[in-house]
């Protein structure tokens, strides 16, 4: 009985000192945090509700009657473009499409038909060659066929002349004796 009053006074006293500390302690402490708390609170909320009420007269300002207006229209527009918008999206996948198809045909007529391309082409250069040939001909016989095409004119020339100087010549012919002068 004498163990346990020491004990129990020895609670007692346990009990005591922590109320005391809790009291004269804890309780500053809790004061402070809650002055700390408010202060900082309270500024936050000041400055938190300056801010709003900026905000809320530039929003007024914003969307007083005119502009109220113009927003308006342009949301209403904003709709037309976006649907104007798909519009075009969906022309563009379609064209997209319809080009696939154009190159798999352009692919498949070029695999198709690089055989008669080649046949083709060995035809024209064979006729390149050919005309080649020709004009080489032409060429080196150019020098004679002027020569008797400028003789002929001449020829074609003093005929002309005879008949014009005596036209009976065509009907009569000529004498042995004007062909020998």
């Amino acid at each position: 009985s004498c163990c346990s009053r020491k004990l129990t006074t020895e609670s007692v006293i346990s009990v005591t000192r922590l109320l005391r500390f809790s009291r004269s302690g804890i309780t500053p402490l809790v004061d402070k945090f809650d002055r700390q708390l408010n202060d900082r609170v309270l500024v936050d909320a000041a400055e938190m509700m300056k801010k709003l009420n900026q905000s809320a007269s530039q929003l007024q300002m914003i969307l007083g009657d005119e502009n109220r207006d113009k927003f308006s229209d342009f949301l209403t527009h904003i709709d037309d473009v976006a649907l104007n918008l798909n519009s075009l999206i969906s022309r563009i996948e379609q064209t997209r499409v319809q080009m696939n198809g154009v190159l798999s045909s352009l692919d498949e007529l070029a695999n198709g038909s690089s055989e008669r391309v080649a046949v083709t082409l060995d035809h024209a250069n064979e006729s390149v060659i050919e005309a080649r040939k020709a004009m080489r001909t032409i060429n080196n016989h150019l020098d004679s066929i002027l020569y008797h095409a400028e003789g002929s004119t001449r020829h074609l020339h003093e005929f002309s002349k005879a008949i014009r100087e005596n036209p009976t010549r065509l009907i009569r012919g000529t004498k042995d004796e004007e062909t020998s002068e």
